[in-house]
């Protein structure tokens, strides 16, 4: 077995060489960005029953598809990540909550504050804010929305 997964690493030397080199890139960018999205979030963003657009952008439909196009594609591109993520170097389930907050589909906001809720993802998210000088999350019901 182990002979047979060498040969196919030395036959396929930049497949294995891409895949380390995107992994380690994943690993830098999601240490990287991924505080600062959180630290970004206002702190009562899972404690309120609704997320909520900002003004301007119901006065303008053409920014409001756009940002609704760029938010779904960004939020989808990091659940990817955040799922390869997982079984390489990285912060896979930080990535899949940011890009689950970036992406817009009904129950979404439920789907958020129930996973924020949950005892690690909190504190790693708290964790995130206070290491970046934000007042932590309020809390709200427990994965009500």
């Amino acid at each position: 077995m182990l002979e047979a997964i060498t040969s196919w690493l030395e036959a396929h030397r930049t497949v294995a060489v891409s895949v380390v080199v995107l992994s380690a890139a994943m690993a830098v960018g999601s240490a990287v960005a991924l505080p600062w999205v959180v630290a970004s979030l206002p702190a009562d963003f899972f404690s309120s029953p609704r997320a909520l657009s900002p003004p301007w952008l119901a006065r303008r439909p053409a920014a409001k598809w756009a940002v609704w196009v760029l938010r779904n594609v960004v939020g989808a591109v990091l659940v990817v990540v955040g799922v390869g993520l997982l079984v390489l170097p990285g912060q896979g389930l930080l990535a899949i909550m940011v890009g689950i907050a970036f992406l817009q589909f009904p129950g979404k906001h439920r789907l958020e504050r129930w996973l924020a809720h949950r005892r690690r993802v909190w504190r790693a998210l708290n964790w995130v804010r206070r290491r970046m000088g934000k007042e932590e999350f309020k809390r709200g019901e427990r994965g009500a929305g």
